[in-house]
């Protein structure tokens, strides 16, 4: 998969600068009784990370990769309490999700481009989810009770 390199303008230049600036403002503040060390560095690398997001200056998924990996720099968090959440059923049924949505959507776009139908291919998908859950055991108990 080739990816278009984009050319570095001086808009580009500007949303880094602000990045960090808002970041370095952040560090600047005082402490106090509530406004913590550990508060204001949390604060200054969440804001950095959410504009990252918000300006759009990479891929979505540096940001996101760098965001655990900077609390744990940053001595915000250690790395059990950062991991901590992937540990969880949610994240990866959210990924495997996402990686059955592309899947599908690739399939539909290739049979589309061969004028097959297309239809027919989630009824398939369907139907073989359905049998699979019968041969499964105790499927049959699960279906009835769902009815």
């Amino acid at each position: 998969m080739e990816q278009e390199v984009k050319k570095v303008t001086s808009k580009t230049w500007a949303k880094w600068i602000i990045m960090f600036l808002a970041a370095a403002i952040i560090l600047c503040l005082p402490t106090g009784e509530i406004f913590t060390e550990a508060i204001k560095r949390f604060t200054a690398v969440t804001v950095f990370i959410i504009l990252w997001f918000a300006f759009e200056v990479t891929p979505n998924f540096v940001p996101a990769l760098l965001l655990p990996i900077l609390y744990i720099l940053s001595g915000i968090a250690t790395p059990a309490d950062v991991f901590a959440p992937w540990l969880s059923n949610m994240p990866w049924m959210i990924l495997s999700a996402l990686l059955i949505i592309n899947i599908v959507d690739r399939m539909m776009s290739t049979l589309l481009r061969f004028d097959i139908k297309a239809l027919l291919v989630p009824l398939g998908i369907s139907a073989a989810a359905m049998v699979v859950t019968l041969i499964m055991e105790g499927g049959e108990k699960r279906i009835a009770v769902q009815r």
